[in-house]
């Protein structure tokens, strides 16, 4: 999901880069998903993902992709897809505002210098765009592991962990083992390994920050 976000996100960032008026209403328009807690936003999906009365396989069978109701949580390999899917609907606009922010921020002169000097779109993505933009990357692929490291809601209510145990994650395991199987101290030991995983993750997310202002200083 961290991966088809940052594609997507920096896709729909470059289109709105090119958008001149109406911008900021459709970039709203758009953040929407984000705002939405993941609670809210897996009961919705939930929903729709339901078997008989679902909007999906309903709108499948209208359309005639599907000829029976399909149960999207019955198999291993379609419930983590549809988590994926949510997770990717909910939290690709972050990625889409952080990298329409830095996209932003590149001097529009380097863009006018590479179309004087005849470089096509992909060059100035590829030369231009795509370094500039790597610092804003790492920022937004760093802030969506840390946060992925304590993913809980989405899968208590879209999946409850299943089928079997194929949607669990460190957080939701943690909540089974403490408060349904009550084995405190083991899941004690999984909430350590929560806080050490955020703190590596962090403590790398600084020093790519000290890293990156250290080289903008020298320059």
């Amino acid at each position: 999901s961290l991966v088809a976000e940052l594609v997507l996100g920096l896709a729909i960032a470059l289109l709105l880069s090119r958008v001149g008026r109406g911008r900021p209403i459709i970039t709203a328009l758009l953040a929407i998903p984000a705002m939405v807690s993941p609670v809210m936003a897996a009961m919705a999906w939930r929903m729709m993902f339901g078997v008989k009365f679902g909007a999906i396989n309903n709108l499948g069978l209208q359309l005639g992709l599907i000829d029976v109701y399909f149960d999207w949580f019955g198999s291993t390999a379609l419930a983590i897809m549809s988590v994926v899917l949510v997770e990717m609907w909910h939290n690709t606009p972050f990625m889409m505002l952080v990298l329409l922010a830095g996209i932003q921020s590149i001097p529009q002169e380097l863009y006018d210098a590479a179309r004087a000097d005849g470089a096509t779109a992909w060059q100035r993505f590829w030369s231009i765009t795509l370094p500039l933009l790597k610092f804003t990357m790492v920022v937004g692929v760093m802030i969506r592991l840390i946060d992925l490291t304590k993913l809980f809601g989405l899968i208590f209510v879209l999946t409850y962990g299943g089928p079997g145990s194929s949607t669990e994650t460190v957080a939701f395991t943690t909540y089974l083992v403490g408060f349904k199987d009550f084995r405190m101290s083991y899941a004690a030991a999984l909430s350590y390994v929560i806080v050490g995983g955020v703190l590596v993750l962090t403590l790398l997310f600084l020093w790519v920050q000290a890293r990156q202002a250290a080289t903008t200083f020298s320059q």
